[in-house]
C-alpha cells in the first residue's frame, strides 16, 4: 500500500516508477523476480524496496520497534538515497522511533545493479505500530516521506 501511494507522488515530480509487484498480487512474489524485473528494466536509477519489519513473529507481541533503512555498503549513491530518505522521514514525522540508516546484505538491496535501499516502515509484531501501519493516513505520511526523501535525493546527486 505504501509503495502505490508513493508512485503518483514520483510520477507527479516526472520520475517514472516501475513496480515489481501489481497492485492486486496478493502471491508475495519471490525476491529474484523483482530483482529480475528491476535489472531487465534497462536504466533504472534507484531501486526502493519497502517493507514493514518483524521480530518474533507467531508469538504474543513483541517489543523492537522503528523505523529504519538500509544499503548494501558498496554503492556511495545507495548511501545517499538511503540518508536523503531517512532526512525527509524525520522531518515529516518527528515522532517517528529512528534505527537508523543500516548496512545489510538483503538479497534486492546486494542483487540489483542499480543503487539500493530496503526500507522498514516499523514491526508490524508490535502492538503500538501495528496500529499506526493499519492507519490509512500514516501509511500515507510514510509515502509522502518516502517519496520527498528519493525526489530529494535525485535534485542532489543525479
Amino acid at each position: 500500500d505504501v509503495a502505490y501511494k508513493i508512485k503518483p507522488i514520483l510520477e507527479k515530480a516526472g520520475i517514472k516508477v516501475i513496480m515489481t509487484v501489481a497492485e492486486d498480487d496478493k502471491t508475495d512474489p519471490a525476491l529474484a523476480e523483482r530483482v529480475a524485473i528491476a535489472n531487465e528494466a534497462g536504466n533504472v536509477d534507484l531501486y526502493v524496496s519497502i517493507h514493514a519489519n518483524a521480530l518474533g513473529y507467531g508469538e504474543d507481541w513483541t517489543t523492537p520497534s522503528g523505523w529504519e533503512i538500509y544499503h548494501n555498503g558498496e554503492d556511495p549513491d545507495a548511501e545517499q538515497a538511503a540518508k536523503s530518505i531517512r532526512a525527509a522521514t524525520l522531518a515529516a514525522i518527528p515522532t517517528i522511533k529512528d534505527r537508523g540508516v543500516k548496512v545489510e546484505s538483503f538479497h534486492v538491496i546486494v542483487n540489483t545493479k542499480m543503487p539500493a535501499v530496503l526500507i522498514e516502515h516499523g514491526f508490524y509484531t508490535n502492538q503500538q505500530e501495528v496500529e499506526l501501519l493499519k492507519s490509512d493516513s500514516y501509511r500515507g505520511k510514510l509515502a509522502a516521506a518516502d517519496a520527498q526523501g528519493i525526489i530529494n535525493f535525485f535534485k542532489l546527486y543525479k
